[in-house]
């Protein structure tokens, strides 16, 4: 069994007229196989997962007129991207 640490990092900034979001860990990373359902209701590869959490994070943002995004990591690790519109002032 092999120990490495996870370590996470997020970064906010304002693109345009977006809030933008990036969570980005070191970890092992998604299977290329997974990625397609990534955000589908029910669609796991983790044991003992429920499929729930990601599709909720999409479900959020898009019902705030917003999206969310992955993107790998070579060698390791991913990045989740949520942006939202910045309310008029």
């Amino acid at each position: 069994l092999e120990f490495r640490r996870v370590l996470f990092r997020s970064r906010t900034w304002r693109e345009a007229n977006r809030a933008v979001l990036t969570v980005s860990d070191n970890g092992l990373g998604i299977p290329v196989e997974s990625v397609e359902g990534l955000f589908t209701l029910l669609d796991t590869s983790k044991q003992g997962g429920m499929g729930i959490g990601l599709w909720l994070c999409k479900q959020i943002a898009e019902r705030n007129s917003g999206t969310i995004s992955y993107e790998p990591h070579t060698p390791h690790g991913s990045t989740f991207k949520i942006s939202f519109a910045l309310a008029n002032n």
